[in-house]
């Protein structure tokens, strides 16, 4: 494999600078060791606007703030964004309470989400929280790794972390448990060769500590075989923290798709 990434990016690279040369990471690395990478902190000068929730997305938000994995499944316009800034940073707020490194990873499928995103989240947590973006676009190599290290709070989309999550260079290389939460937007738009679906399947089968997850989704999608491959992703979600979830989980998320698809037709 080393060779393979040698022939093909035409670069000499020492044998100690790639994954195998050093032991395998299990610990989260905190984002205050590497705080002199954070390229800019001029929107810390704006006052960050309070986030109010409504009733139903304080309903969505309540498993996620008890540290439950959740799938918030609301309407187009229902501030699902909200939900999860609120979750994202109860979490953060929490685990500094407890002394406890935490790193927030918010997924989007579509590259002009990720600044989008990123705003909606500097609009209330500037000042408090370091926030970055990062897409397919964006910065190479050290200086990206490095700097979602520094993050707080990364949106990326999913491509770009199952791409660092398998890099072999020590430079480039990030681990799941560098991130103590994880958001999933818009996971109705999840195929079979998804990258959520294949984040996923890499995040279950990761043998040190996983993140919390919350999924964020508008409905079902159209297509029965993809109503199927969401299923499986609710499952593998379930599942990720506790070897036999409870038949409330199960029957909860389950449920919802359940009437969705009976709705729509589906069998």
């Amino acid at each position: 494999l080393i060779e393979k990434r040698r022939r093909r990016t035409g670069k000499s690279v020492k044998d100690d600078e790639f994954v195998g040369a050093v032991p395998e990471i299990t610990e989260m690395r905190k984002p205050s060791d590497y705080a002199h990478f954070r390229t800019s902190m001029c929107d810390d000068v704006q006052e960050s606007e309070t986030l109010k929730l409504r009733p139903y997305q304080e309903e969505l938000a309540e498993a996620a703030l008890r540290g439950k994995n959740t799938i918030a499944c609301a309407p187009t316009g229902s501030g699902k964004t909200e939900v999860a800034i609120h979750v994202a940073t109860s979490h953060l707020d929490e685990r500094a309470e407890n002394r406890q490194p935490a790193r927030v990873a918010m997924l989007v499928p579509r590259t002009p989400l990720v600044d989008q995103q990123k705003h909606r989240f500097h609009k209330y947590v500037r000042g408090k929280y370091y926030v970055e973006g990062f897409h397919g676009s964006g910065l190479k190599g050290a200086s990206r790794r490095d700097i979602v290290l520094a993050c707080d709070i990364v949106v990326m989309t999913p491509q770009i972390l199952l791409n660092m999550l398998k890099s072999i260079r020590q430079d480039e290389r990030l681990y799941v448990c560098d991130f103590s939460l994880l958001i999933f937007d818009e996971v109705h738009h999840c195929t079979k060769d998804h990258p959520y679906n294949i984040l996923m399947q890499t995040i279950h089968d990761y043998q040190g500590p996983k993140p919390q997850h919350t999924l964020l989704c508008r409905g079902l999608p159209a297509r029965p075989q993809n109503v199927i491959i969401m299923m499986k992703v609710v499952t593998w979600e379930i599942q990720l923290f506790s070897a036999v979830p409870s038949y409330n989980q199960i029957s909860h998320s389950m449920g919802r798709l359940i009437e969705w698809s009976e709705y729509c037709g589906v069998e």
